[in-house]
């Protein structure tokens, strides 16, 4: 049986975020069959300041992981300019969590962290110093995402609830200049899924990494975020950006306080507007 765990709350060194900056951004994608090109993305202009977290939403098929992609480096994007600080997107340290985990299975909690720690440094740990290092660091991530006393399960031994958590971990351990995350709860039951959104609130706060989080959920965007960016429909251009003012970290009640509600509304509306 899956276990679940308690927080236990710690301070761990990582690093601050970046600035993000996105201009003119767009994406285009050739269609062998017909000769044409499919834009996916249009005239994304966008700043992102150190430490905040903003939260992306639009219609199904409106480019939203596409631009993920692009700001991870993963994939150029065919207009445009997207800047990490003073790296370009692809030479940026950034931290990815996907929407389902993707930890080693052969690999302990512990090892899986540590693995973030061995892509930072791009060496292997061989001196005993490094490694006693390496795992000192890696248990501080653990207890920052209440996964202390789970360090040498392996990943079918715990919920999903807490695999997320050590994709975080993990992602952290790199000491990304920027976190982004696609949809990370979106496979998790309603009550794990609101304690991750709790967890991810305090984290966030404390690391002041800069975050960027696509969802589906218009009331999580607004939950978690300072601003929600709403993009259209294809091709995926910045219809809107809504400012959440009520400081993170925000308490449960706020999901029933006239505030919320306003802004769940307008960007409901917004999102399904034609």
């Amino acid at each position: 049986m899956a276990a679940e765990a308690t927080h236990t709350d710690t301070r761990t060194a990582v690093a601050g975020g970046a600035r993000l900056l996105l201009s003119g951004v767009g994406m285009e994608f050739p269609q062998p069959h017909t000769g044409q090109t499919l834009t996916a993305l249009e005239g994304i202009d966008l700043e992102v300041t150190p430490g905040e977290f903003i939260a992306i939403v639009g219609p199904s098929g409106c480019g939203k992981t596409t631009l993920l992609r692009l700001i991870a480096g993963m994939t150029a994007p065919t207009a445009g300019t997207i800047a990490v600080g003073d790296s370009t997107a692809a030479s940026a340290r950034t931290g990815f969590v996907f929407q389902q985990a993707s930890l080693y299975p052969w690999r302990t909690v512990l090892r899986n962290v540590a693995f973030g720690m061995e892509l930072r440094t791009r060496t292997p740990n061989r001196h005993e110093r490094s490694r006693r290092a390496v795992r000192r660091q890696a248990q501080d991530l653990i207890r920052l995402v209440g996964l202390e006393g789970f360090e040498d399960y392996y990943p079918h031994q715990i919920s999903g609830g807490m695999q997320q958590r050590a994709n975080l971990a993990r992602a952290l351990a790199i000491a990304p200049e920027l976190l982004l995350m696609d949809e990370p709860f979106s496979a998790l039951d309603a009550q794990t899924r609101e304690e991750l959104q709790i967890e991810l609130q305090r984290i966030a706060v404390q690391t002041n990494t800069t975050t960027v989080f696509v969802t589906h959920d218009i009331g999580e965007a607004v939950y978690l975020a300072d601003r929600v960016v709403i993009l259209t429909g294809r091709p995926g251009q910045v219809r809107k950006v809504l400012s959440c003012p009520t400081p993170r970290p925000r308490p449960l009640a706020y999901q029933v306080s006239d505030e919320f509600m306003a802004l769940r509304n307008a960007a409901w509306e917004l999102v399904h507007s034609n």
